[in-house]
């Protein structure tokens, strides 16, 4: 049998919506209408899709502007292989969370920001999805709390973020707040 997801973004339009689920709907019958459907809402990402990207599906938030942008920040999420992601977040030093890792891509050079609270896990697997984003350079890795002067001004300088740690055993916020 066959399986088509259409993956719907956060931002996405109605008319967009409306297209994907088209295309869906024209693939199936191209199939002999053999096709199970699932429609994807981002964030919520079934774990047998991740499961087909192996830990490398990362949702960026729009094109680069002009081609080039100046930085992009990718929060990582997941808590095994099967189920990973890197989602763009706004470039903005509010952005991050004591929970998680960070991939924050310069012009000059690409870091991974390690949350006080973020596992072993995540961190082994911002360095992995940085080699996708960034496959000529090598990141950097920075602590919380050991940030250089240059990834603050990335960021556009220093500001409050999130840097409350959820006890073990608890849902984590991330997966309470799929939106960013």
């Amino acid at each position: 049998g066959y399986v088509i997801y259409y993956w719907q973004g956060s931002r996405s339009s109605s008319d967009d919506k409306v297209a994907s689920a088209v295309l869906a709907m024209k693939k199936n019958k191209e199939l002999g209408k053999k096709a199970i459907m699932v429609r994807v809402v981002e964030g919520f990402e079934p774990r047998h899709l991740l499961k087909i990207f192996k830990g490398k599906l990362v949702v960026y938030s729009g094109p680069k502007v002009g081609g080039v942008k100046e930085s992009r920040l990718f929060r990582i999420r997941g808590t095994f292989h099967g189920d990973i992601r890197a989602t763009q977040m706004a470039e903005t030093a509010s952005s991050l969370a004591s929970d998680d890792a960070f991939i924050l891509e310069t012009s000059k050079a690409t870091y991974i920001w390690v949350g006080k609270g973020a596992s072993e896990f995540e961190r082994s697997t911002a360095q992995s999805v940085a080699k996708t984003l960034s496959p000529d350079r090598t990141a950097a890795v920075i602590n919380e709390g050991s940030e250089p002067e240059e990834f603050w001004s990335a960021l556009g300088g220093k500001q409050s973020y999130d840097n409350e740690i959820d006890p073990p055993g608890q849902i984590r916020k991330k997966f309470r707040n799929n939106r960013n």
